[in-house]
């Protein structure tokens, strides 16, 4: 594996910083379609992302480059007006990554998975489909975080025109 460079990424154009990214397959085509074709957040998802919305606020889009966390080396997207924060973090990111950057403890913390149906013609079906599915849910679920399995602990509630099924433990 070849190693990346970042040395003077920030002294590149726009253009040259995209190439970057493009020539390194650090994005997806679709993400590098998304960055060519400049494509913003659409009023009717903003509308559904928050309450009272009336319009959009646009920010710039940086990375900080090179942020190795457990030995995995990540590029962190950053949205921030204020130049010095992405400067400062991709300095920091740099100088923690020689010293053999970021390692993290897990505190066997959990959450509860829980799936919410609204409108559900046949209630019945649904809770024992969603039922025999749990495990399976809940492997997704500990696959994506790369958590470990607790025992499940699923009930079904029914609540007006809703089904409420909390799915079982999740450690990360």
């Amino acid at each position: 594996m070849t190693k990346l460079s970042w040395t003077g990424f920030s002294k590149k154009t726009l253009q040259e910083r995209k190439e970057h990214l493009k020539n390194n397959a650090l994005l997806s085509q679709e993400n590098q379609d998304l960055l060519d074709n400049d494509q913003q957040l659409t009023l009717e998802t903003a509308n559904q992302m928050a309450e009272n919305v009336i319009g959009r606020f646009t920010l710039p889009f940086a990375i900080c480059p090179d942020v190795l966390v457990d030995g995995v080396t990540y590029q962190v997207p950053m949205v921030t007006e204020e130049p010095s924060v992405v400067a400062a973090a991709s300095y920091a990111s740099k100088l923690i990554k020689r010293s053999g950057g970021f390692t993290t403890k897990i505190h066997d913390r959990q959450m509860i998975g829980q799936v919410a149906l609204f409108d559900v013609p046949d209630k019945a079906t649904a809770a024992s489909k969603i039922q025999a599915a749990s495990q399976e849910l809940i492997d997704i679920a500990n696959l994506r975080c790369s958590c470990k399995n607790f025992p499940n602990t699923s009930f079904v509630s029914h609540h007006r025109n809703f089904i409420f099924f909390p799915l079982g433990k999740i450690t990360y």
